[in-house]
């Protein structure tokens, strides 16, 4: 299957599927980027270093 042949069935899909297969394909992208995992790692770091309040 080709990227038109893709884009052509994305585009007949309900718009809560095509929610689905968007959030698939942002993920995917994200996924095999090392600057976004850097970024999100460095997030995590940060949410690590604030102290918890105690109720």
């Amino acid at each position: 299957m080709n990227v038109e042949e893709l884009k052509k069935e994305a585009s007949a899909l309900d718009y809560e599927k095509q929610g689905e297969l968007a959030a698939f394909l942002i993920s995917l992208r994200n996924s095999r980027d090392p600057a976004y995992k850097a970024a999100m790692q460095e997030k995590m770091n940060e949410k690590k270093s604030i102290p918890l309040a105690h109720t």
